[in-house]
Order: C-alpha cells, then structure tokens, then sequence
C-alpha cells in the first residue's frame, strides 16, 4: 500500500497540536468559567461509555462485561431536556469504544467478547440496529467511528493489529490503515466521504490522512506519544494528545511543501481546568470541549471549553466521577462518566 512521510521540518510548519499534560505557562488564556450540572444515569450498574449528538438531540449509551443481568444501556435527550431510556440490541457482553453522528445515521463501535460490536441509530426513530461489520480478516474490535455530512465510517481491528477503514456508503470494501505493531489508533475524524484522518499513539503520536476513502494514507509525526481525540475539516484538524506537553490545532492539513509559512495558533493547556483529560469534543473546529477528571482522590469530573485564544474552565456540580466521553452537535456537547450525563453548553 503507498505510504508517505514528509520530512518533519515542514510537518512541523503544518501542525501544532492541542496537547494534555504540562505545558509552557505563557501558553492559552483563561476566560470566566461556564456552569454545568451533572445528571444521573437511569442505571447505576451498567457503565455509560459513548456520547454523540445528531441535529435534534444527543444519545449516551453503555455496556456490561459482566455477562449478567442487563448488559447495555441507552438515553436520549428530549426536546424539554429530559433523558429517556432507548432500547439497545440485544449482547451478552461487551464494551462500548465510540459514537458518532450526521443528520440521518449515528454509529456506536465496540468490543463483544473477542468480535466486533457495531450499532447503528436512527434520530428520526431514536432506534438501534445491530450491523454486521465486513472485513477482511477477522474483526476483533470496532475501535473508532466518525461520520462526515453523507456517510460513516468506522475502524475495524483485526488479527494481527491490522486496522482497516471501511465507510457504510461501501460495506464491503476495507482499506488497511497503516499502523505500526507497537502503535494503537486511537482517533479518527472524516470530514468528507473521502477524507479522513486517523490518530495514533505509541512511541510517537502520528497523523496518519488519506483524501481517497483509504487507498493511500500520509503521515505526519507529532511531538506528542499519543493522541486521543480528533476533530478535523479538510483542512484543519484539532487534537487532544499527551506526552508533549501541549494541547492545540493545525492551521494547514497538506502534508507538503505547499504548507510552508503557514502559521498555527500557539498550544492551549488544558491541565489546569482537566488535569486528566480524555475526551476531546468539538462544535467547531475553533470552539472544543476536553472533559476528564480531577486529580482528587476519588477523582470528579472536570471540563473546559477550548478556543484558540484560550480556555474557559467549566464549573461542574453533581459530578462524582471523571467525565470519560464526549460527543457534540451544533450548539451543544454531552459528555459522560459511568453514571452521570452532563450537557455542555458554551
């Protein structure tokens, strides 16, 4: 499979990168704090793991490794604000990994035992179906989602740590991501039915694009080791990553010489407000979400918003546990803990 990488000196003019951890103090500005209040899961025994938000409302679902009693769970938000249960398909097991949404198809990725999990949601019915996924090897983990405007797409890891993209506008074809054995991927974002960009982490966090639906991928490193939340356009891209010290966007995408002089906001910290990030969510590709949790023992919940001229802490009630998922529409995000829902508004 063709594989890229340009030289790093005109990666780094490409890319800065929204980063977790400690960072220069002189980098981001922070702005009045915003208020959220959290809101109890209808199960206090089946962990919530995924948000995301279609145009008219936002979902939050959950699943069970138990294997007894109920093991999956799903709420939507209602017009008046409210949460109601949804019926999940049936699973005897598994672990829920990631959820995207467009206007009509919503997609939930995960683990069942050793297989893959994939739903998918309708808005306009607020109903789940199970979908087999279509690989090449043997699926062991639908591991990440993102939908762009006309389809989605998930990312399929196989035997071997083979991942592969695949798009439900062709469910029969899957495209090898390439990833070395010592790297996970752990992002991924498509903003177009052809273009998406996937991250990584390991030794070395990489944005791994491809603008053919998964054909060819080029590579561009990063200071970070890992990379776990991913928002891009087709020419920008904000991430969350660890291990550098920084959290940031890009100002350019092309991962060529044609991207020389281009210049990229300086790097956000987000630690103050999320000393542990790990989710990144995004409205906008200039108005972002980080949700975590404190360093307090036990650790609560904590967010911030994310501009690229700083950051706005949001001050969190009734959030007993660290915020684990984000998902966002237009106007809003709805974050997640294991028993508590919490909607984001900037």
């Amino acid at each position: 499979m063709p594989h890229s990488t340009p030289t790093s000196r005109w990666l780094a003019r490409a890319f800065s990168v929204l980063v977790a951890g400690v960072l220069l103090a002189a980098c981001g500005t922070a702005h009045p704090s915003a208020t959220a209040t959290g809101v109890p899961a209808q199960s206090i025994t089946l962990p919530l793991q995924v948000a995301a938000c279609a145009t008219t409302h936002c979902f939050v679902a959950g699943a069970s490794l138990s294997g007894t009693g109920p093991t999956t769970e799903a709420e939507r938000e209602t017009t008046a604000g409210q949460w109601v249960s949804v019926s999940t398909p049936a699973l005897t097991s598994g672990s829920l990994q990631s959820a995207s949404c467009n206007d009509s198809t919503c997609l939930v990725g995960g683990i069942s035992g050793q297989s893959d999990l994939l739903w998918k949601y309708r808005p306009v019915t607020s109903s789940f179906t199970a979908v087999t996924p279509a690989t090449l090897h043997p699926g062991t983990g639908v591991v990440a989602t993102a939908c762009a405007p006309t389809t989605c797409f998930y990312v399929d890891r196989t035997m071997g740590n083979i991942y592969q993209l695949v798009s439900l506008a062709s469910p029969a074809v899957a495209h090898d991501i390439p990833v070395s054995a010592s790297d996970q991927l752990t992002a991924l974002s498509c903003p177009t039915a052809s273009t998406c960009w996937v991250g990584l982490s390991g030794k070395l966090g990489v944005l791994e694009k491809t603008v053919d639906g998964g054909l060819v991928w080029t590579a561009t490193p990063t200071s970070a080791t890992s990379i776990t939340g991913l928002f891009c356009t087709t020419a920008t891209c904000v991430m969350l990553a660890h291990g550098a010290s920084s959290v940031s966007t890009t100002s350019s995408t092309t991962t060529t010489a044609a991207t020389t002089g281009a210049t990229a906001p300086a790097p956000t910290n987000v630690s103050t407000a999320v000393p542990v990030a790990a989710a990144l969510g995004c409205l906008t590709a200039t108005q972002c979400a980080v949700v975590g949790a404190t360093t307090a023992s036990p650790a609560g919940g904590a967010a911030t918003w994310w501009t690229p001229s700083g950051t706005r802490m949001v001050s969190l009630t009734y959030v007993p546990t660290g915020l684990t998922a984000v998902g966002c529409g237009t106007t809003q995000c709805v974050a997640v803990g294991p028993t508590t829902i919490v909607t984001l508004r900037p």
